[in-house]
């Protein structure tokens, strides 16, 4: 870690230590680096090297507006911090980029501040329409670039709801008329072509009920499957087919790189599938696909994985076990220790630290697999023992669907219940449904009767039942 670095480390434990305010305000003299500079226009600046922080809380607390600079701040100025928020592109890590960009808005003090002045939404516009002015006179020009990433969170903020209620955007028509510009550009520019770019002027056309236009762009080709849990609970996914894919692998690449250079990328962005795709599915022999946490009606989704008995909490994770970031809505799987592998939205797969990512990681939740469940086998006894040449009805408490699962009921005899009978002629099964048995004694002995639920879709054992001694005498 270079001298840069350190210094806005060690500044940012002095504060913590001292429990003062979560922003940071860093000395400026030649002795240390230039953390935030304050031109005579107020114009702020943010510190280099806080890619390199260790925690996302320390990250974002160094990216802070002092709050004696935010009142004074003139509109245009605190619009530029906001827009050029360097985590802004965070919010298409999630799977819900409108939850992404409250994420975002809450972690930069520039956007509480600007939600208080007034001519905010008309200063945005104008930084919109610098933009769009800017990329469609040099976007072509040799040496010209700009982040297709950070253009799409500015669309993106502007139909959000944060300055304007939703339901009034279709209304402005100045935002009509740049939003028509915008369509060109999609159109004209092979920069904006990816799933990113795709989605977002796509839900601008839905936010303005633009219901005219006959262009190619903006629309997203996605099908609903449905998946089937390991416990028999089905699930909503989504087969999506990602517009300009290698566009995608370099915004992926560039914005892991950018912004956690200490990440390692194990393949490549893609909007094909995301972190609950990956840890609940793909990892378990799955094809590719997008699973949502909640379905559109809010209710539970993604739950059905870890709640249908396949998985239980633990408190103690080993690598393989999966990882819920409650307040980020995201899906990893234990690498190793605190390193986690989880795919980050349409951006890559990645390696990385449980607090480097996107994401709020203050609780995270770890699931173990169960081998597989177990549980009694329940009859009556009567007489106790049984006599020989008699019929027992045996069965389970569970249900299990017949049209998920199969029941294998088989006796075993010895001393351990798995023990097989020697004479099959000693006891045999006279009928069987679902979850109970009739077994009928020939000969005297000990036995136990065995209950094995698979499911129908893979053979896998979902769990085994067993009774306790059966006595049967003369």
């Amino acid at each position: 870690m270079n001298t840069k670095i350190l210094s806005i480390y060690f500044a940012i434990l002095a504060v913590f230590s001292s429990c003062q305010s979560d922003y940071f305000e860093f000395q400026s003299d030649r002795n240390q680096i230039e953390s935030r500079t304050l031109s005579r226009s107020n114009k702020f600046k943010f510190p280099d090297g806080w890619q390199y922080l260790e925690t996302n809380e320390v990250r974002w607390a160094a990216l802070q507006i002092p709050d004696s600079l935010l009142p004074i701040m003139s509109t245009e100025e605190l619009v530029e911090a906001c827009m050029e928020y360097p985590l802004a592109p965070d919010c298409f890590a999630y799977n819900d980029v409108q939850h992404g960009l409250s994420d975002v808005i809450s972690r930069f003090n520039g956007f509480a501040e600007l939600k208080k002045r007034e001519d905010a939404f008309d200063k945005v516009l104008d930084f919109y329409s610098r933009k769009l002015e800017e990329i469609i006179t040099f976007g072509n020009n040799i040496g010209y670039s700009f982040s297709s990433l950070e253009f799409a969170f500015y669309e993106r903020f502007i139909i959000s709801g944060y300055l304007v209620q939703v339901d009034e955007l279709s209304k402005c028509e100045r935002l009509r008329e740049l939003y028509s510009k915008s369509c060109d550009l999609h159109d004209s520019y092979d920069k904006l072509h990816g799933s990113i770019s795709t989605q977002t002027i796509s839900a601008m056309r839905a936010a303005l009920g633009d219901k005219k236009l006959s262009r190619n762009h903006g629309y997203f080709d996605q099908r609903t499957i449905y998946l089937t849990t390991s416990g028999g609970l089905k699930v909503e996914a989504f087969k999506i087919d990602c517009q300009d894919p290698d566009r995608d692998i370099a915004e992926g690449r560039k914005y892991i790189k950018d912004y956690f250079p200490t990440a390692i990328i194990l393949n490549e962005g893609t909007c094909t599938y995301n972190c609950h795709g990956y840890a609940w599915w793909m990892s378990e022999g799955g094809e590719e696909c997008w699973i949502n946490n909640t379905l559109g009606d809010e209710s539970e989704n993604l739950a059905k994985f870890f709640r249908d008995g396949i998985y239980s909490r633990t408190s103690s994770p080993s690598p393989g076990d999966k990882v819920y970031y409650t307040y980020g809505d995201h899906s990893a799987i234990v690498y190793s220790g605190n390193v986690f592998t989880s795919k980050w939205g349409p951006y890559p797969l990645v390696r990385h630290k449980s607090t480097e990512c996107p994401y709020n990681s203050i609780e995270l939740i770890y699931y173990k697999e169960n081998q597989f469940k177990t549980g009694k086998v329940y009859w009556d006894m009567n007489p106790d023992p049984t006599p020989i040449n008699t019929y027992e009805d045996f069965s389970i408490s569970d249900y299990y669907d017949p049209s998920v699962y199969r029941t294998e009921i088989f006796i075993s005899g010895g001393k351990e219940p798995d023990e097989p009978l020697e004479d099959d002629s000693k006891a045999y099964i006279i009928s069987k449904t679902n979850n109970t048995a009739r077994v009928f004694f020939a000969a005297r002995g000990i036995y136990y009767v065995n209950f094995s639920i698979y499911l129908k879709t893979n053979n896998r054992h979902m769990a085994k039942y067993v009774s306790d001694e059966v006595y049967v005498a003369y």
